[in-house]
């Protein structure tokens, strides 16, 4: 069954980045490892409801403690049966068992409660862990997804005051403002009183992330940040096809093909020996292996995010040097952020992608590790306010105009940096240091490699350059040749920069910085709250 399982993952899921994660400086505990046995033993059923209401009939206890979504369910449902069985304690019975219902709206989710089910996703607005057709006060859907409802429930959101000062000519604007806000403050009284609303109440629950051998702020950051990028998924916001949403349902596709008996080429083909000859028993079999390689896959993003957010809260009191870098054409200062060597931090391999963080928000990045090597990186899809250098603004003002402007048009840029005279500058600055008087012209400089320089880049879309080892894979090598002082005014005159994008349509809130990965961090949980941007550098 393991090697199944592995094999089904390799084919139809992204295995590659699960040994990545695998073979990283991941803490990973024991109770980590018991999720791994949990996850292979987790069977999956798709059954109909007579069938349930049989099997039920029979055996009381059968289906007893299962998690019932619809056929084929997605990330989101999955996430949701993860945070069930391993996060759920009492409230949540783990009998590693899930059972996919094939007609749903044959049932309630009164009736799957009675029958010892806990149904994910179907049910209507009855069972508190479905979404669909789900309306707050002002009958407005609610921008949520089943993962999000069972972890933490529906938070409501505080209604934003009138922009205009509080006057008699818009009495009307407040008087309708104090009034919702009356029933946020009602409704929040009844997310914090009302499980059913809370679902497992996750993000409040550290005496138990604390048994679980974690800083209980670090797991309900990984945790938060998981359903995060599983809501945004699941709402249709991931542009990318390897993404772990539109994965979720080629694993379906691939396995309903299977099941239906369709060959594919010998060399792809999965045994016929492993896979039963009953239909029914094969389709089972085919949504065992979707569920588990899926879960597998949600245990390596949350050990993921357990790291990004280890190194982030000891990031917080161990700031880099903020400098900032203006480029010709563009108005707004560029974010440059320097890590020493004696930075706690500059060996920790997750670095690179805190600083390219929202929390951090650099632009471009210089690491020197403790072995001396060194580490320049750019960072893709900048978008910065066009008008103002943001860099100026005090913390507090900035957060603050950043409020006020959520719902206002302002005109934003795209920008697009080339570290191509960089790697020119810096392999000039290299070979005069060694005497080496050789004469080369600025296309034979700008090779991804050149002999005798210790400076590379993979490619000029990588979007960075190597010098005298990897920083980030932890190879051994010489230390880059040049000092820290020498690279920092190479960057700073030679970063090279267009703007590729102009927005008069689109606010703050529409160009959210994402990152280099795309990923688009969540808010940071209230014990980690010291390490917002504008706080850190």
């Amino acid at each position: 069954m393991t090697v199944f399982l592995i094999k089904f993952s390799v084919t139809v899921g992204n295995w590659g980045d699960c040994l990545n994660v695998i073979n990283s400086n991941i803490h990973i505990t024991q109770g980590d490892f018991a999720m791994l046995h949990e996850i292979a033993n987790i069977k999956t059923l798709v059954l109909t409801v007579e069938q349930i209401r049989a099997m039920a009939k029979d055996d009381p206890l059968g289906l007893s403690g299962a998690f019932a979504p619809h056929t084929d369910p997605h990330l989101d449902e999955q996430w949701a049966i993860f945070q069930g069985t391993f996060f759920g304690g009492e409230l949540m019975p783990k009998e590693g068992k899930v059972v996919c219902v094939r007609d749903p709206h044959n049932t309630t989710s009164a009736e799957l409660y009675s029958l010892g089910l806990t149904p994910i996703g179907i049910g209507g607005t009855d069972n508190p862990y479905d979404e669909h057709g789900r309306m707050d006060e002002q009958g407005e859907q609610i921008n949520t997804c089943a993962a999000e409802l069972l972890g933490k429930g529906y938070y409501p959101k505080a209604p934003r005051p009138p922009k205009e000062k509080e006057t008699e000519e818009n009495k009307a604007k407040w008087n309708a403002y104090r009034a919702k806000f009356e029933r946020y403050k009602a409704e929040h009284t009844a997310y914090l009183t009302d499980p059913s609303k809370r679902g497992l109440d996750l993000l409040h629950r550290g005496e138990f992330f604390k048994r679980l051998g974690y800083e209980p702020d670090v797991i309900r950051f990984a945790i938060d940040s998981v359903t995060h990028y599983v809501k945004k998924g699941d709402r249709g916001r991931v542009n990318d096809s390897d993404a772990m949403g539109p994965v979720v349902k080629h694993k379906w596709a691939i396995a309903d093909r299977i099941a239906a008996g369709e060959k594919f080429p010998p060399h792809l083909a999965l045994s016929e020996q492993s896979l039963p000859q009953d239909p029914e028993e094969r389709g089972n079999f085919l949504a065992t292996q979707v569920v588990q390689s899926t879960l597998l896959e949600l245990w390596i993003k949350l050990m993921n995010e357990v790291t990004f957010a280890q190194c982030l809260k000891r990031f917080a009191p161990n700031r880099g040097e903020l400098r900032k870098v203006k480029v010709a054409g563009i108005k707004p200062s560029i974010r440059f952020v320097v890590i020493r060597k004696e930075h706690p931090l500059s060996g920790d391999g997750e670095l690179a992608r805190i600083l390219r963080s929202r929390y951090v928000g650099a632009d471009v990045i210089l690491i020197r590790n403790s072995r001396g090597h060194v580490y320049i990186s750019i960072r893709e899809g900048i978008k910065k306010k066009e008008q103002e250098d943001e860099m100026t603004q005090d913390p507090d003002a900035q957060q603050e105009s950043h409020r006020e402007e959520q719902d206002v048009e302002i005109p934003f840029i795209e920008i697009e940096l080339s570290l191509r005279r960089i790697l020119i500058e810096l392999r000039r600055w290299e070979f005069a240091l060694r005497g080496d008087k050789t004469e080369r012209t600025d296309a034979e400089l700008a090779a991804n490699y050149v002999e005798g320089s210790q400076f590379s880049m993979p490619s000029a879309k990588a979007g960075y350059i190597l010098g005298g080892g990897s920083t980030q894979s932890h190879k051994e090598g010489p230390p880059c040749a040049l000092d820290d002082q020498t690279i920092i005014e190479v960057i700073e005159k030679y970063l090279d920069g267009k703007i590729v994008k102009r927005s008069d349509e689109r606010n703050g809130s529409a160009w959210a910085d994402t990152g280099k990965e795309g990923r688009q961090v969540p808010e940071l949980p209230p014990a980690m709250d010291q390490v917002p941007v504008s706080r850190v550098v």
